[in-house]
């Protein structure tokens, strides 16, 4: 299988984010890529080091479709949780401390630029 058809997407969810913070990151898979096409893609990708990985197979529901409403099985689909060495990370899954971080940094930068205009004193210009 082509590398470029193995990673679908990543997936980023609140329990993804928690997993990110400890190296392990999931993506949705092609259902045909096995465990080393899956490394081989990722490391290729994002230039990192894949110490582990889990699949898991999830399969399509049921849904009821059209005005018979016929019943009708949807695809299934595949994820991977993978754990990289340590001290790396995938920059698609910014963990969310560093996003408040940011967002406190441009926001105490808006305040003191406020201030520095509030506290310029105002020159009366007069005219002769």
């Amino acid at each position: 299988m082509r590398q470029d058809l193995v990673l679908v997407r990543p997936i980023i969810t609140e329990k993804t984010m928690a997993l990110a913070q400890m190296s392990q990151f999931t993506f949705m898979v092609n259902l045909d890529a096995n465990k080393n096409q899956i490394i081989k893609a990722i490391e290729d990708y994002f230039k990192v080091n894949v110490i582990e990985i889990k699949t898991i197979t999830l399969k399509g529901k049921i849904r009821r479709f059209g005005t018979k409403r016929v019943p009708t099985q949807l695809a299934g689909t595949k994820k991977a949780i993978v754990t990289l060495k340590k001290g790396q990370k995938i920059d698609l899954f910014e963990i969310g401390d560093e996003k408040e971080e940011k967002k406190k940094v441009k926001k105490v930068e808006k305040k003191e630029s406020k201030k520095e205009t509030k506290n310029k004193p105002e020159v009366k210009k007069t005219d002769k």
